[in-house]
């Protein structure tokens, strides 16, 4: 089984991506995955990071490879150091510690302690530790927000798919959703066409103004409270709500 973080050791050059199965790799480099190829042109490889900490040192990581085939060209002290190399530098560009005022757009980053951060664009993010974001604009997203991570203000068609643990979103502006809330976050106040899909344990709502929507599960744990618009509803799958 392919796991993070996967790579093709080809003879002139480390090739990896987002991915991180090898079939795909190869599919991305135009290489068909067949024996005489693995004879020939590649060698699947992965730097396993313990306990699954991506954010630790890539030199403690684990150096395995995934054929029992070698090409003739491949020296396994020195590939490793290739790649090592090579996984290095993707991990510094796209898992940041410990960064302020970043501003990104257009990739897919994770982020952990990293503080007043904006996202605009198409830039996709996963947040860990006590990473902040200050503004989200566009179509920007968080995949998962985990631990004390914070969003300041969402715009636009800003998204947080997923909020854990003690994580909090302070502001939700214009056509901005959540799809998901667990444990004991947190949204502070939904203006505009904002939306929370779901709400789980110990989720909160605090205040919701104009045509603000959340949908709750398990009625006796979410708390939320709707102030003033006579259009801000609350959904459950007992019941819905009309404010007014």
């Amino acid at each position: 089984m392919c796991q993070f973080k996967s790579a093709i050791i080809l003879e002139d050059k480390i090739y990896m991506s987002m991915e991180d199965s090898h079939s795909a790799l190869l599919e991305e480099l135009g290489i068909d995955d067949t024996v005489e190829n693995a004879k020939l042109k590649f060698v699947r490889a992965e730097l396993i990071p313990y306990d699954d900490d991506r954010f630790s040192n890539v030199d403690t990581w684990r150096f395995v490879i995934d054929q029992d085939i070698r090409p003739d060209w491949f020296v396994k002290d020195y590939d490793e150091k290739r790649m090592r190399d090579a996984v290095k530098e993707w991990v510094g560009k796209y898992y940041l510690t410990g960064k302020d005022n970043l501003e990104l757009c257009g990739e897919y980053y994770y982020l952990k302690d990293c503080t007043n951060v904006i996202l605009k664009k198409d830039a996709k993010v996963e947040l860990f530790g006590n990473s902040s974001v200050a503004w989200m604009w566009d179509n920007s997203s968080v995949a998962e927000m985990r631990d004390n991570s914070t969003v300041n203000q969402m715009y636009d068609n800003s998204t947080v798919n997923q909020m854990y643990d003690n994580s909090t979103v302070n502001v939700m502006r214009y056509n901005s959703t959540i799809n998901a809330m667990y444990g004991n976050s947190t949204v502070n106040v939904m203006y505009n066409n904002s939306t929370v899909n779901q709400m789980y344990d110990n989720s909160t709502v605090n205040k919701m103004y104009n045509n603000s929507i959340s949908r709750k599960f398990d009625y006796d744990k979410v708390k939320f409270i709707i102030y003033s618009s006579k259009k801000a509803i609350l959904n459950t799958h007992k019941e819905e709500v009309q404010n007014g």
